[in-house]
């Protein structure tokens, strides 16, 4: 018998600007840049969350109950963030990840 354990995290949207390019912030992505440019990133679903907390409690929730994850292993959840270098862990995540049956001892 084997034991693990999953992770599920997610990183927020950063600040991230770079001279003369792009630009990511609570406006989303865009051309900051003086030069030519392209405007196609319009046209881009970036897929950004719009609740990082809800999002890992269902990603969480939709491991734990898939058909192939032991009942046994415990699914955490946790937001990275990027600033800090920290793992913020989801409460509601863990909760709805937690083993349901206890880990049989191996000999």
């Amino acid at each position: 018998m084997w034991n693990a354990t999953l992770y599920r995290q997610h990183h927020p949207r950063t600040i991230d600007k770079q001279p003369g390019n792009r630009c990511n912030d609570e406006n989303g992505w865009r051309d900051v840049g003086q030069g030519s440019g392209s405007t196609e990133g319009e046209f881009v679903d970036w897929l950004t969350f719009k609740d990082l907390a809800e999002s890992v409690f269902v990603d969480v929730k939709r491991i734990r109950n898939h058909p192939l994850v032991p009942p046994t292993i415990p699914i955490y959840g946790f937001i990275y963030d990027v600033k800090t270098g920290q793992l913020i862990e989801v409460p509601s995540a863990t909760e709805v990840g937690r083993a349901r049956v206890p880990a049989i001892a191996s000999s």
